[in-house]
């Protein structure tokens, strides 16, 4: 043992660790024993003083269950981290994977057809309906003029004037058609 270190935490961990290891024997083996191993020595020997050897002993493993304690917290912001990343790369894997089945689904060659299909059958059905609809303003058109008569050159009868002029023809044939019963009931 010398005086050669000048401060406590000077003294390498292996020096501190056996000097440890002979305190506690020391501290077994009687009292002639304690009181040679337990002295302190002037100029002070940081490697052998018991004084000085327990207090760093404590000193250090403080500070390593201080160090201990902050990379234990700073593990468990870590993992809670890299949780909320994991969780976020799940969800847009699996959005993604949505994304790739929707897409595969509207590019597969069935559905393709289907859609193809259906175009068609709507568009003949569209066809259909406007055909239907310019006869039933040709109709419109005819009903109109034995109605009110063929309207003046560059105008039109109003929808208005037409439906009451239907109307009215409707009145009429029910009129008629009742008259009609009347003269087979006689």
């Amino acid at each position: 043992m010398s005086t050669k270190y000048k401060k406590s935490s000077d003294v390498p961990l292996d020096v501190l660790l056996k000097r440890l290891d002979e305190l506690a024997d020391a501290a077994c083996n009687g009292r002639e024993t304690q009181d040679r191993e337990f002295t302190m020595r002037i100029p002070a020997e940081r490697d052998r003083d018991a004084d000085l050897v327990i207090s760093e002993a404590i000193n250090r493993i403080k500070a390593l269950q201080a160090r201990v304690s902050y990379l234990e917290d700073t593990l468990k912001r870590q993992g809670n981290v890299a949780k909320s990343g994991m969780d976020a790369a799940k969800r847009a894997a699996s959005q993604s994977e949505k994304n790739a089945k929707r897409l595969q689904a509207e590019s597969n060659p069935e559905s393709l057809e289907s859609e193809r299909a259906m175009n068609e059958e709507l568009t003949h059905e569209i066809d259909m309906l406007q055909d239907s609809l310019i006869w039933q303003g040709k109709m419109l058109a005819a009903i109109a003029n034995v109605i009110k008569g063929p309207p003046e050159e560059g105008s039109l009868h109003s929808t208005h004037d037409v439906v009451e002029g239907v109307t009215r023809l409707q009145d009429r044939v029910s009129e008629l058609e009742a008259n009609q019963e009347q003269d087979y009931d006689e």
